[in-house]
């Protein structure tokens, strides 16, 4: 601030002195014209008055009567025309040369008031002359020189200049002194102004700025803290719907890539980086194909500044080390808005559940038509051989006890995806999960299935007894076990053992119930919880089975907040696994 206030300190004096300098040097040349204006007219009037007084003396009078009008500082000469000089108040006429040469004596012939400037030999001073002209003086024509010492005017002028030089100095301290005052007064706030501004521009818009006076200044600081104002209102909108923008596409499912007409990506959410297994920071600034790794999916990108048209497709993704994935591809140009380059954006649908959705409802659609129109069309064909007469009695009891047996799996079959809707759509309330002793549940379901086992000479044991109580819905976990169990008899052999096993974790129970049978391959593994898929499906109609059982099971774990889960090998047969938690599922 000092240096700042330094240099327009100087500045103003710079200005202050040249402005009083050129006004010293105008009242100076004013004061030298007036002064010589005032001392030509003094000289004239003298020059009148003696000529007047000519008129009473004779010629042989003029030169004692000059001498005794001799005035300090006035020199008195009387000239005739032809340049002789016949009086002088100072001089002796016998001594001075002839005048007709002279400038001032020029002028006087030729009618005229003569000035002249320059020094005299005679009195060895430097003087100012006025000659004038004097017609019919005694039968002739003279002329009247009056003239002054220009050392006296010079030192009339030199004490002029110093009053002037004395003036000047005092005006020009006294502006100084009054403008670094008001240099003082307006520097203040203008400093306050600029520190305000350096704060603004740092990001501080809440600094206030409060100046007082002057007015003009003050209205400036209030422009200033109004415009911070607005400023700070609408960085914080701008931020707010940035970061509202923000965790929309965080939290969009899509996958979102915006992009410009070079390839370079601009911006990722972290549904598209999951989807491409890039990472967040390293995909800034990277080529779209870099990090796709999908010429279709670059292909699309280029396409899209071509045509300037939206572009939807669907594609199919093979990751390394990772299952297909189908895409639904939404590529737009975006509004230019005032950017360089052009920018497009693509929003990335993930389709593979649906597909498999699609596909899991299209076997399910054929598999319960076939499920249903098999017993259909034999008890259909059974009947149809009754009726038409021409079977024995023993034969149309047994096209009846087929019939019927076809009616049994039927019915199963619809009771099956009676229970199966029932549980996708039910939305148990608390008091529904009761506080059940584990063990008695899984006794139940044992005791349900002990005479199945009993038939096929297969044993069932239960390990790791335990007194622990859960809070379940009782009938639908032993539902599920019973389920469990009765696959697990279904597909073992005679003389085998069907093990159920209890093992208590921290938060979890978990229900095992192994077999002996001839095991699950890895591919079919995925597939079992599905609606009518059955591992063997001859064997499975043979023995009864709808292929709704293990989906039963997977939707009553599901309904208790567990999970259903097989581990199994060829020829060494299965364990499948019920989890649930220990505590009540929230509602």
């Amino acid at each position: 601030m000092t240096s700042y206030l330094l240099k327009r300190h100087l500045f103003s004096l710079l200005v202050i002195t040249l402005g009083l300098l050129l006004a010293a040097l105008l009242s100076a040349g004013i004061i030298k014209k007036i002064t010589y204006s005032a001392t030509e007219k003094s000289l004239r009037q003298n020059a009148l008055m003696i000529s007047n007084l000519l008129s009473v003396t004779t010629d042989q009078e003029l030169d004692e009567l000059v001498k005794t009008l001799k005035v300090e500082g006035l020199r008195i000469t009387i000239i005739k025309g032809d340049g002789e000089v016949i009086a002088d108040s100072e001089a002796d006429i016998r001594l001075l040369d002839n005048h007709k040469n002279r400038e001032e004596v020029s002028e006087a012939k030729a009618g005229k008031l003569g000035l002249a400037t320059r020094f005299s030999q005679s009195v060895s001073r430097s003087l100012l002359y006025l000659a004038l002209p004097i017609e019919n003086f005694s039968g002739m024509d003279l002329i009247i020189r009056t003239s002054a010492v220009v050392n006296d005017i010079n030192s009339i002028l030199k004490k002029a200049y110093t009053k002037i030089a004395i003036v000047a100095f005092s005006i020009l301290f006294l502006l100084l002194f009054v403008s670094l005052l008001i240099e003082k007064r307006m520097a203040k706030p203008l400093f306050k102004i600029q520190k305000a501004a350096a704060a603004f521009a740092s990001g501080n818009l809440n600094y206030y700025l409060h100046i007082g006076h002057p007015e003009d200044i003050k209205a400036v600081a209030k422009s200033l803290n109004k415009m911070a104002t607005n400023l700070s209102n609408k960085i914080t909108t701008i931020t707010m719907q940035k970061n509202e923008l923000h965790a929309i596409l965080e939290g969009m499912v899509e996958a979102v890539i915006l992009f410009n007409n070079r390839g370079i990506i601009l911006n990722m959410n972290s549904a598209a980086c999951r989807l491409f297994s890039v990472d967040k920071e390293q995909s800034q600034g990277s080529t779209l194909l870099d990090a796709v790794r999908d010429s279709r999916l670059y292909s699309i990108s280029e396409k899209i500044f071509e045509q300037e048209e939206a572009i939807v497709e669907q594609i199919e993704l093979s990751p390394q080390q990772s299952k297909p994935v189908n895409l639904d591809i939404y590529c737009t140009l975006l509004p230019n808005a005032g950017h360089k380059e052009q920018r497009a954006i693509i929003v990335i649908n993930d389709i593979t559940e649906l597909k498999r959705l699609e596909n899991i409802r299209t076997d399910f659609v054929a598999n319960v038509s076939h499920e249903l129109k098999t017993p259909v069309t034999a008890i259909k064909g059974f009947l149809e051989t009754i009726t038409e007469g021409d079977t024995d009695q023993s034969t149309a009891e047994h096209f009846l006890a087929r019939s019927l047996k076809n009616t049994n799996r039927l019915d199963a079959i619809i009771n099956d995806l009676l229970s199966l809707s029932k549980l996708e759509n039910s939305n148990p309330g608390k008091d529904e999960f009761l506080e059940s002793s584990i063990d008695e549940i899984i006794a139940k379901a044992i005791q349900v299935c002990t005479a199945r086992a009993n038939r096929k000479k297969t044993t069932i044991s239960y390990f790791n007894k335990t007194d622990l109580k859960i809070r379940v819905i009782p009938n639908l976990i032993e539902q599920a076990l019973i389920n469990l169990i009765d696959n697990a008899l279904k597909y073992s052999g005679p003389g085998t053992m069907v093990r159920v096993e209890l093992e208590d974790h921290k938060t979890e129970l978990e229900i095992l119930v192994k077999d002996d049978g001839k095991g699950i391959t890895v591919s079919e593994q995925e597939r079992i919880f599905e609606r009518f898929y059955r591992v063997d499906r001859a064997r499975s109609r043979e023995s009864g089975g709808t292929g709704l059982g293990l989906s039963i099971v997977k939707h009553i774990c599901e309904l208790h907040n567990g999970k259903v889960s097989v581990l199994s090998e060829e020829e060494k047969g299965s364990t499948f696994s019920i989890t649930l938690p220990k505590t009540i599922r929230p509602f």
